[in-house]
């Protein structure tokens, strides 16, 4: 099961996240898979390239609850932090920080630079 997808800010490949744990680079002009990257141990529920195509960041279930770095062109991880059960990611426009939305209602704002929270806000409903 597909889980989440992002274009690059290129448009030359798309990320998706699936349920298998992988995160999977596909070439839009072949349609080819170039790579599998590997190290959740839950579901990938959410992928965010940086503006600049430099950096992507994945999300995973409640059993493994990181957040991952990862360089787009070699698959290395260069993060790997806790965060509970991440269900969406995305970036500011100017790269330098990118929020994190999880199943418990939390949303934490993060410095890419640091990868630490600069912010954490707690979505409360209110009855209407």
């Amino acid at each position: 099961t597909v889980k989440a997808v992002v274009f690059s800010p290129d448009n030359r490949m798309l990320v998706s996240g699936s349920a298998d744990n992988t995160i999977r680079l596909w070439d839009l002009q072949t349609g080819q898979h170039l790579a599998t990257f590997i190290g959740h141990t839950d579901a990938v529920e959410a992928v965010a390239f940086s503006p600049d195509g430099r950096v992507l960041v994945s999300g995973s279930g409640a059993e493994d609850s990181t957040i991952r770095l990862w360089d787009p062109v070699s698959g290395q991880q260069s993060a790997v932090v806790p965060s509970y059960w991440v269900r969406t990611i995305v970036f500011n426009p100017d790269g330098s920080t990118f929020a994190t939305g999880s199943a418990d209602g939390t949303i934490l704002i993060w410095d890419l630079a640091t990868v630490e929270t600069t912010y954490n806000l707690n979505y409360s409903p209110s009855v209407f």
